[in-house]
């Protein structure tokens, strides 16, 4: 494998599923069933191991600390196939989703994540699919009522600095501004190999017909703005969308599969990617984005 980041960025909005996804890598690669496994236990992974308590027994993850404004979880990864001989460390750096709205608000480059910005770097954007929190793409007329001026002719008149925060934004909205910050200060810092993915959580959530299509066009019909931005591409990073379902289904909802699921936790949930032929390739490996973003070929 040659490893393309040292430090891979979760950003997302409240809800957006990271932590549960964050948990369920966390049980994946402890396992030393996948082809990456953790070399050396970080110091402070606390709220990690919490997270991945909770999905062991069934429940979801309890939402990130709204105070947590960032915090590194240091990995040491080595491949299973290497006997434990050496590690690589990398850095996923998580914060709440309150975090990155305020990211979003005052502009400002936090002092937590900033050294990450100034070497091989990937970024992954989350979005929940059906999540009650997710602020939906802004009509005219629902433009009107959020920001209190008649949009203009053509592409919208902007609203008025510091008038609207990032809370009542469409998520798609926060999720472009947030990568277009960090890709722009990891480019000022001359960082050249960036890798940017958006993960879709929930997969197995949407309608049945839209789980065997590929992340890309989901994305297309529910955030063309973020499908817009990834395709342009204006910082020429490597880009990927993925879907994933860190569970496998529904455990607060569906009883008979939560029993299911309690057999063997670890057994369920799965990534899904678009492949060369246009369709989706589905893969057991929850960690597979995290792999990817790391530097694996996919």
């Amino acid at each position: 494998m040659t490893w393309a980041a040292d430090s891979i960025l979760l950003v997302g909005c409240p809800s957006a599923g990271k932590t549960n996804y964050l948990a369920r890598v966390w049980l994946e690669m402890r396992s030393d069933r996948g082809p990456m496994r953790i070399f050396r236990l970080p110091r402070d992974a606390a709220y990690v191991q919490q997270a991945a308590n909770a999905l062991l027994q069934g429940r979801y993850a309890p939402r990130t600390d709204r105070d947590l404004a960032y915090k590194p979880v240091e990995l040491s990864l080595t491949p299973t196939s290497s006997g434990g001989e050496s590690g690589r460390d990398v850095v996923l750096a998580d914060g709440s989703g309150e975090y990155w709205y305020q990211v979003f608000d005052r502009r400002l480059r936090q002092p937590g994540w900033e050294k990450h910005l100034r070497r091989p770097l990937a970024i992954l954007l989350f979005y929940r699919a059906s999540a009650e929190e997710n602020v939906a793409p802004l009509d005219w007329i629902s433009y009107q009522k959020l920001v209190g001026l008649p949009p203009t002719k053509g592409e919208g008149q902007a609203p008025p600095a510091g008038s609207v925060s990032a809370e009542n934004l469409p998520t798609q909205v926060v999720l472009v501004e947030a990568a277009q910050l960090l890709l722009r200060a990891a480019t000022e810092h001359g960082v050249r190999h960036i890798r940017l993915g958006v993960v879709v959580t929930g997969w197995d959530a949407i309608p049945t017909d839209g789980q065997t299509t590929p992340p890309l066009e989901y994305l297309r019909k529910e955030m063309p703005l973020l499908t817009q931005f990834i395709e342009a591409n204006p910082s020429g990073a490597e880009v990927r969308t993925f879907g994933v379902s860190s569970t496998g289904g529904d455990l607060a909802a569906d009883g008979e599969f939560r029993a299911k699921y309690l057999e063997h936790p670890t057994a369920f949930g799965y990534a899904v990617a678009s492949n060369r032929r246009g369709g989706i390739d589905q893969n057991a490996n929850v960690a597979f984005p995290i792999l990817w973003a790391a530097g694996g070929d996919g």
